[in-house]
């Protein structure tokens, strides 16, 4: 198969065990879907590495210069039939050290489960081997999946809906790594140009 899941780092699946416990026990919990679940029915698959591309600004705001910047860890928490509840996140804390990170639900967490299904069959034929990997803009409310080639900081990247542009990012496509960076430049230029963005998240 041409999509190689990450291997379970231990670490990282001890934080998601230790925070789930600590969460599910804790009155008011932040996510309905886990009020459904007793503890033990948990499970948890799919971990996968997190990055953010982050836009520095160059030549005085009229253009980018882009970075890969890894971020942490991610994976998908079922529940007792097998169902996907949320996707977790697993920020590193310290060397070695890992904690439970924001939970989310909805519609672009299934669009990243459907984008590895139908990047796969379009990969199928690949002679190279990849790992699906979430990637992020924040300030430009962008999100992909990174099929990373094994081994490299390369491969395509699928935009997960809801896409900011669909004349740059059109739904479906597998952009090689230089596209999706260019076009989120491009993205970057014409939103704020004008008017920097502020807050979390905003263009250093």
């Amino acid at each position: 198969m041409p999509v190689l899941l990450e291997e379970r780092d231990e670490a990282v699946f001890q934080a998601v065990k230790a925070g789930l416990a600590a969460l599910v026990t804790t009155p008011g919990r932040p996510l309905p879907p886990l009020d459904r679940e007793p503890p033990s029915g948990f499970g948890v698959s799919t971990f996968h590495r997190t990055y953010d591309l982050e836009l520095d600004r160059v030549d005085e705001g009229n253009g980018v210069s882009p970075r890969l910047v890894p971020r942490g860890w991610r994976c998908l928490l079922h529940g007792a039939g097998g169902e996907v509840l949320a996707a977790v996140e697993v920020d590193q804390v310290d060397q070695g050290e890992h904690r439970l990170g924001d939970l989310s639900t909805g519609p672009q967490v299934d669009a990243f489960i459907a984008a590895i299904g139908w990047a796969e069959e379009k990969l199928k034929d690949a002679p190279e081997r990849f790992r699906p990997t979430l990637l992020e803009q924040p300030a430009l409310l962008l999100s992909a999946l990174w099929l990373r080639r094994d081994g490299e900081e390369d491969g395509f990247v699928a935009p997960i809906a809801p896409l900011p542009d669909a004349e740059l990012f059109p739904a479906e496509a597998l952009m090689p790594v230089a596209q999706f960076i260019a076009a989120a430049g491009e993205l970057a230029r014409r939103q704020f140009a004008d008017a920097p963005p502020e807050g979390a998240g905003a263009l250093p």
